[in-house]
């Protein structure tokens, strides 16, 4: 069956079809009515995949409930903590809303870093402007490391080859001027953090 939660239904003539409603019911509703600015709902309820086209979708469906699913929110007790964080990790409910903010703050910075190194990137990029390689030689060089794939494989890929090559050099650059030295045990605490997060 499809899942649907009604309670995130934003259009109320379209909520209110599901009011009251019980087991074996059939209501018929419009899935794009119900969710007029929410193209990924339609197309979840719709199965209609990434390439779906929910505005191609406007009428109304029939459907009839065959379970109903109730979420009831958890009490805020040791037994959460535990089911959480295992056992006795958490004792109180400000060590509980320390740890999510904790986890939360761990999860934010991530994303910072992440968008550093994009912006970083594109800065970097950008300043340097476009560098000319040998595309010829460069070509031939990866025809022989993917003998097996083909030439039509190396001009569909050497494009972006070429930009992970200048963005390699820059790199090389940054960590020369830098005076950057990369060790073994730098190596392996980043791929501590990253097999934990």
């Amino acid at each position: 069956g499809l899942p649907l939660m009604p309670q995130y239904i934003k259009v109320d003539d379209q909520k209110k079809l599901f009011e009251g409603s019980k087991l074996g019911d059939v209501i018929t509703f419009n899935p794009r009515k119900a969710y007029p600015d929410n193209d990924a709902e339609v197309k979840s309820l719709l199965r209609l995949g990434d390439e779906g086209d929910p505005n191609a979708h406007t009428g109304d469906f029939t459907v009839q409930i065959t379970e109903i699913t109730r979420f009831v929110p958890a009490e805020v007790n040791q037994e959460l903590f535990d089911n959480i964080y295992g056992k006795d990790e958490v004792k109180s409910e400000e060590e509980f809303r320390a740890k999510i903010k904790e986890g939360l703050s761990q999860q934010l910075q991530g994303d910072e870093d992440f968008q550093f190194v994009v912006d970083l990137r594109a800065y970097a990029e950008n300043k340097v402007g476009e560098l000319t390689f040998p595309d010829a030689l460069l070509k031939r060089i990866m025809l022989n490391n993917n003998k097996d794939k083909g030439e039509e494989f190396v001009n569909e890929h050497y494009d972006a080859s070429v930009k992970e090559l200048k963005w390699s050099l820059i790199k090389n650059q940054l960590v020369e001027a830098a005076g950057f030295k990369i060790e073994d045990a730098d190596i392996k605490s980043v791929a501590k953090e990253a097999a934990r997060v």
